[in-house]
């Protein structure tokens, strides 16, 4: 029983023990050679699509956004399998966070107040600053984050 078989350490350059700890050193946890293929913060630091751009995006708007940090969570269409949502509200804001586990497109079973959110955050680029909520659909493995309005 231990975390340490989905860990490793922080991949922070194309070099030896991903820039970890010097070359010379053995690491407690063995780094994934993916570092070589820029899965590291050097590679991805300038790149606007990188995965370290889009946690760097998803904590700003966290920080920025009252009802995901402290808003009461709501389940939505709980039966889905290859989807989640949920909101998050305070008594200001209410923020719909729905997340496709899909290679497929998937439409989630809402039901909510309002027709209309205005998108905070978004895993596609084909996104519109405003959506309607009846339809909704989530392209594969897509994050969606909304703001109801």
């Amino acid at each position: 029983m231990t975390r340490d078989r989905c860990r490793s350490p922080l991949q922070w350059a194309d070099a030896p023990n991903g820039g970890f700890s010097p070359a010379s050193v053995a690491t407690w946890l063995p780094v994934n050679p993916n570092y070589a293929q820029g899965v590291n913060i050097a590679d991805q630091e300038g790149d606007p699509a990188s995965l370290l751009s889009f946690y760097r995006r998803l904590l700003a708007l966290r920080r920025a956004t009252p009802a995901l940090v402290v808003g009461a969570y709501m389940p939505l269409d709980e039966n889905a399998q290859d989807h989640l949502a949920f909101t998050r509200s305070t008594p200001d804001q209410t923020v719909l966070v729905a997340l496709n586990f899909s290679d497929l497109p998937q439409t989630p079973a809402l039901s909510l107040p309002h027709p209309q959110a205005r998108v905070l955050f978004s895993s596609t680029a084909r996104r519109a600053q405003t959506i309607d909520l009846a339809r909704l659909e989530l392209a594969p493995f897509e994050v969606s984050i909304v703001e109801l309005q």
